[in-house]
């Protein structure tokens, strides 16, 4: 009976032993849950928020000058790098440039940085311009800079613009298609954006004091959604180069 007994508190030792193993264990994986689920709940570190662009304003610059050669641009007397190969009647698209009141715009010739052309004008943050140098060299050099809106046409329109630089300084009247937009445009001038019926349509500016002279672009296509201007260089007899031109242009 005395064996049984030592037996029996044995085997209920063994069993207490189990059990404290088992709760043990027990504890151990409730301590690792209970540590995991805090890291889960800890909230995760805040993305900082996007820096906001600097303003400026975009600038597209042609060059529209008849024997200018090839010219380069600087804004506040700073390079502007993508402006440094304009050919007569090459284009940029619109750069960021610096804004202010009194910017200086300057087209130079690139190898010597000496000026060309240049004027000062107010340009504002956000807005886009087109400057342009025209005329001929060695007479007469003009440049105007446009603030341009470039709000997208309505469905199934264009828009278009005319610019008259042709030292000829005739004051022209243009047609897009047939009716006419504008009248009484001189040199140095231009119109607005006039919004056109899009597809293919003729385009003619004439003189209606001089009826023999005018300049057209036949059948020219004008797509939907799209921005355009439309450029007179040249003088009247004038060759190469100096040959009267009208030059398409595209804003967007």
């Amino acid at each position: 009976m005395k064996i049984l007994g030592v037996l029996s508190c044995g085997r209920v030792f063994v069993v207490l032993l189990l059990l404290e193993r088992i709760l043990m264990k027990k504890m151990t994986y409730l301590l690792f849950a209970a540590t995991v689920f805090v890291a889960s709940c800890k909230k995760d570190p805040e993305t900082p928020p996007p820096t906001p662009e600097t303003p400026t304003a975009k600038v597209k610059f042609t060059n529209a000058t008849v024997n200018s050669g090839t010219l380069g641009v600087k804004v506040n007397d700073v390079a502007v790098t993508d402006a440094q190969s304009l050919n007569f009647l090459t284009s940029t698209g619109y750069l960021k440039t610096t804004y202010g009141a009194g910017t200086k715009v300057s087209f130079v010739y690139p190898n010597t940085g000496s000026i060309f052309k240049e004027m000062t004008m107010d340009l504002t943050a956000s807005s886009s311009y087109s400057a342009f140098v025209g005329g001929e060299l060695p007479t007469d050099i003009s440049m105007i800079i446009i603030n341009d809106d470039l709000t997208v046409p309505p469905s199934g329109k264009a828009k278009v613009r005319f610019v008259n630089l042709s030292v000829d300084n005739l004051n022209m009247s243009f047609f897009i298609g047939g009716p006419k937009l504008d009248s009484n445009i001189a040199y140095k001038a231009f119109t607005p954006f006039r919004e056109i019926n899009s597809g293919a349509q003729n385009v003619l500016v004439q003189d209606p004091a001089n009826p023999g002279y005018y300049q057209t672009i036949n059948a020219q296509q004008f797509t939907a959604g799209k921005i355009y201007t439309i450029v007179l260089t040249g003088k009247s007899g004038g060759t190469g180069d100096a040959t009267p031109k009208l030059t398409l242009i595209n804003n967007n």
